[in-house]
């Protein structure tokens, strides 16, 4: 009888990827007729080599309502501008810590495809992204009305208080069709470069 369950066990494991646990498998058991209780049914599980996968939690930017409005793509794919400080694209990616999720914003001019400008927070809001911005523009000293600046379209960059920023600076503003990842390369290269120098460092 018990190597019928482990049969059964094996089965229903193989048709929910693994994702029961021993509850979840005990109650799916009593519906196939097999009557057991659940130290049972985890003595089986273990019998049988089935362990459940929990799936890892994914991580998800809070909204922060602070969204304003989104900006044509007036970069159009031109990854390869002539001159420096032209060309600045933008991004943020997640870090896990022990104290939670901790954010990295950074700035890569297209033109020499290096990182100038970056900040680091615990909140992915558009004062992460302003910092970033304000931390490249202090070390680069671009001329900002020939500068163009380039995002994905976040609330971090949608927001009033980076728009404004920017339009105070005379600094266009450009942004990614949603769902275009093409058109996200090269901040995507730009995390990918700050990341080495920080493990480098």
């Amino acid at each position: 009888m018990q190597e019928q369950i482990i049969l059964e066990i094996k089965s229903i494991a193989n048709e929910t990827n693994n994702s029961y646990g021993r509850r979840r498998m005990k109650l799916e058991l009593i519906n196939r007729g097999f009557e057991l209780g659940e130290y049972q049914t985890a003595t089986l599980m273990n019998r049988a080599k089935i362990v459940a996968i929990c799936p890892k939690k994914r991580h998800r930017y809070p909204n922060n309502g602070l969204e304003d409005k989104y900006f044509p793509n007036l970069l159009n794919r031109e990854f390869r501008p002539c001159r420096i400080n032209t060309r600045w694209v933008g991004d943020i990616t997640y870090v896990k810590t022990h104290q939670g999720w901790s954010y990295l914003a950074c700035v890569l001019d297209l033109a020499s495809k290096e990182i100038v400008g970056w900040a680091f927070s615990q909140s992915p809001n558009a004062e992460l992204a302003k910092k970033a911005l304000q931390h490249a523009i202090k070390m680069q000293q671009p001329k900002t009305n020939q500068l163009m600046f380039h995002s994905d379209q976040g609330t971090q960059y949608s927001a009033h208080l980076l728009a404004g920023y920017l339009k105070e600076l005379k600094i266009t503003q450009s942004m990614s069709r949603r769902g275009n990842c093409w058109e996200d390369l090269p901040r995507f290269l730009g995390i990918m470069l700050l990341w080495n120098d920080f493990l480098e460092a």
